[in-house]
């Protein structure tokens, strides 16, 4: 019998963001230490409790061709490793 897992793997690249702005949405945009943008979709924004100015060890993909002219990367997965500002 075939394995019809809808698991699908497929490569990122780790890199350090910093999440900048959580969108009237509930997206978020953050930059990488090199400055590119970097796209956090709402479920993402829900699941870390994102509020602004965290920094995140981000796995990113290249974003949605039509999209990614002004932000190259989206985030696929993460993990808040600190925070900019307390309180």
């Amino acid at each position: 019998m075939q394995d019809t897992s809808m698991k699908k793997s497929f490569e990122t690249t780790l890199m350090k963001i910093l999440v900048e702005e959580i969108s009237h949405t509930g997206s978020a945009f953050a930059t990488t230490e090199e400055g590119e943008g970097v796209f956090l979709n709402g479920r993402m924004v829900d699941r870390l409790a994102l509020e602004g100015e965290e920094i995140l060890m981000a796995h990113c993909i290249p974003n949605y061709e039509d999209k990614r002219d002004h932000t190259p990367w989206r985030c696929v997965r993460g993990e808040v490793i600190d925070q900019l500002t307390e309180g």
